[in-house]
């Protein structure tokens, strides 16, 4: 019945976005409707084969317990005679340094003598190693411009899909509709005093990292100056749905995310003591803050009891991963591997010893069937020091060169990938530090697409064909339909 619902849906879509007039579209208008039919397609949980399975007990990673096929394999295909035909081959040859960093990380993980499950560590390189692969022929197949309206447009479909379905539950009480697209569909338990949907997702926590992402990218939209009537009424549908998926950390990390681009974008040209800035950029995001906070992030932090509650499934969470990097601090245990190594060497006395279970539903249960709710503490417990100082560095990195990246690219749409990969980067400190779920297959989708795309050496180059726009260049008469930037 879910797979049924979502084909249907699909096939609506690709309708929406590609037949319709198709004879009088051009060439570059039927690539974006391809891209926004992928990135559509991206929100469907359920929309993937699996093949093998290598935990039956389901005591598996964020990466999962399944090699499956996710519809960027099959797009592969598509990609390639796109850029046979286009170009005749690809436009840019792959990093030899990069290739060799995720040769060295993952002969490090598969390698590592702690790893007791090396299977479910193959998962998890094969899925990123075919991520990878896919974001690079995506890159050479289309222009950064095709690819920003291709997403735009699948997004836009994706976020309004998303918001009638939470108009139907839990504002219309309609709870049959959270089944339709993932039968095993679950919420956190009974509404109670706060709202929470899944949309298209398996749980609520889904719905909100995901969310929170398509909220980075039309923030970014609305401070490049593309399309800015329309993507401000897109921001605002995914403040509506990530409030109503019920995830406190979701809300939070939009939160933060929109004050770091106010600083880091808005602010960049400026003295934060500017009058001007003071007036038209910190005042309005210290309101809107204000308003969130008295209002609906208000009323999602009420409930004391369900926020006890929580909070001490997670700090026995980070117990566990305390043990862990305890037992192997430089290697860890290997990548996707955590709950497998908790479940043969963790005792639950220590559990009952230290925190107070009496009253929790099945904490067993919750705890060696759920990865730890912190996507850093996973990744250090799995790859140990050695393996998580690289990645810390690359955060580093990635806030330190944002605004010279900004400066050397003046193209518009290179503006807005980097701005949704700044904000999915605060969304990743925030939520991560309370949610295993950006560390999902479907999450990283998402999130690393963007991230790829704003490091991009060609797409932010000056030298950028014909897609390239000089900041300098008089400014159109249509603001919502010129690729550059304003004047400065």
């Amino acid at each position: 019945m879910d797979r049924l619902a979502i084909i249907v849906v699909l096939l609506i879509a690709f309708i929406i976005l590609h037949m319709r007039n198709l004879k009088r579209k051009s060439e570059e208008e039927k690539c974006e409707g391809v891209i926004a039919f992928y990135i559509f397609s991206c929100c469907f949980t359920k929309l993937y084969l699996p093949l093998i399975t290598v935990d039956e007990e389901q005591h598996y990673g964020s990466f999962g317990q399944s090699l499956v096929i996710w519809p960027y394999l099959l797009f592969c295909i598509y990609l390639l005679w796109t850029i046979k035909r286009k170009y005749g081959g690809l436009l840019s040859k792959p990093k030899k340094q990069l290739v060799a960093c995720f040769l060295i990380f993952a002969g490090f993980n598969l390698a590592n003598p702690n790893n007791a499950m090396v299977s479910s560590t193959m998962l998890a390189v094969f899925f990123l190693a075919t991520l990878f692969l896919f974001l690079f022929l995506l890159g050479n197949a289309f222009s950064l411009k095709t690819l920003v309206r291709g997403i735009y447009k699948g997004l836009a479909l994706t976020i309004c899909l998303q918001a009638v379905l939470c108009i139907m539950f839990p504002i219309l009480g309609m709870k049959f509709i959270t089944k339709v697209f993932v039968e095993g569909a679950g919420l956190r338990g009974e509404v109670g005093g706060r709202f929470e949907t899944v949309g298209t997702f398996a749980h609520p926590n889904g719905l909100g990292v995901y969310g929170s992402y398509v909220f980075m990218f039309f923030l970014g939209c609305v401070m490049a100056n593309f399309q800015r009537r329309k993507s401000a009424v897109l921001l605002a549908v995914c403040v509506f749905v990530t409030g109503l998926s019920g995830s406190r950390s979701a809300l939070a990390s939009a939160m933060v995310g929109a004050v770091a681009l106010s600083i880091f974008y808005v602010l960049r040209r400026y003295s934060l003591l500017n009058p001007k800035v003071l007036l038209r950029g910190v005042l309005p995001v210290l309101i809107v803050g204000v308003v969130l906070a008295m209002g609906p992030l208000k009323q999602l932090f009420a409930d004391a009891d369900n926020l006890e509650e929580m909070a001490t499934y997670r700090l026995m969470h980070y117990y566990c991963a305390g043990e862990i990097v305890g037992d192997h601090p430089l290697i860890g245990v290997g990548l996707n591997c955590h709950l497998h190594y908790l479940l043969h060497n963790t005792s639950l006395v220590d559990f009952e010893a230290i925190f107070d279970t009496s009253e929790m539903w099945e904490p067993e249960e919750f705890m060696f069937r759920n990865p730890v709710h912190n996507i850093w503490l996973i990744l250090l417990a799995e790859m140990g020091i050695i393996g998580f100082l690289p990645i810390l560095g690359f955060v580093i990195y990635y806030f330190a060169t944002f605004k010279r990246r900004i400066r050397k690219a003046q193209n518009r749409y290179y503006h807005i990938v980097a701005c949704t990969g700044l904000g999915i980067m605060c969304a990743l400190l925030v939520q991560g530090n309370s949610d295993w779920n950006p560390l999902s297959q479907q999450q990283l989708i998402i999130s690393l697409m963007f991230l790829c795309f704003s490091l991009n050496r060609r797409f932010m180059s000056d030298q950028y064909g014909d897609e390239m726009d000089i900041l300098q260049q008089p400014a159109t008469p249509n603001e919502d339909d010129a690729d550059s930037l304003p004047p400065a």
